[in-house]
């Protein structure tokens, strides 16, 4: 485990200045370390407020923006959390495409919700739970699908495969399929996105299984939104829905 004099210090070489114009603050997961700026009238040797995280299990030193200490310190606990959460190619692909971890788009989904367009098109579809938190975390992200890449190769789909996208998108909205799908299966779920094949639709159910409205036929994708992010960029086969 790592003191915080430890820390201090990494962060001092780090940050190039005195202990004395350090600021740190402890919690669980880590030291959030910044350089003071001078109250002196001095002039500032850079602008903003350098800060960096270390890593109380670790010591790994990361910079990070210039933030309150306590939104850093949640986003550096989201930040350890997701490591393992997907495979590095499928997170690189994430990460282009915009997402991070904690990543909140709450109010950009609940005005989209609220349009009239989407609305009128929605009524009656229930949007809280599964896919409230899906849209909340991706909503207005495009994964291209990028096939399996092996250690040190290329993509097996350099050009990239079928896209997949999640709501809000600005030109597409509708529930005709999901609702003929409801009526078909009995399954209720809610639209998340769609997939460029087809064009098809991708919606989840109450227990977080997400699945593929294709014209050809429905297709379980994956039992999590998970191992569904995992899909759209590596592609594969799909289970048909019986």
């Amino acid at each position: 485990m790592i003191s915080r004099a430890d820390a201090a210090q990494a962060a001092q070489g780090h940050l190039r200045c005195a202990a004395a114009d350090l600021g740190l603050a402890e919690y669980d997961d880590a030291f959030v370390v910044w350089r003071e700026v001078p109250r002196d009238g001095r002039m500032p040797a850079v602008t903003g407020q350098p800060t960096v995280v270390v890593d109380r299990e670790t010591g790994e030193l990361t910079p990070w923006g210039s933030l309150p200490a306590d939104v850093i310190a949640r986003q550096y606990t989201a930040h350890r959390a997701a490591r393992d959460r997907f495979p590095p190619d499928v997170r690189s692909v994430l990460e282009t495409a915009g997402w991070w971890p904690a990543r909140d788009r709450t109010a950009a989904v609940t005005a989209w919700l609220e349009t009239p367009q989407v609305a009128t098109a929605l009524a009656g579809i229930d949007l809280s739970g599964p896919a409230r938190t899906v849209l909340a975390e991706f909503g207005g992200l495009r994964l291209p699908q990028r096939g399996v890449v092996p250690p040190g190769g290329a993509a097996e789909s350099p050009d990239g495969g079928f896209a997949s996208r999640f709501f809000p998108i600005p030109d597409r909205v509708g529930a005709d399929g999901l609702r003929s799908f409801t009526a078909r299966t009995g399954i209720a779920a809610a639209p998340v996105g769609d997939h460029e094949d087809g064009p098809a639709d991708l919606v989840i159910d109450g227990d977080g299984r997400v699945f593929l409205l294709h014209w050809a036929g429905d297709h379980l994708v994956a039992n999590t939104v998970d191992e569904a992010v995992v899909w759209m960029v590596r592609g594969g086969p799909l289970q048909p829905l019986e």
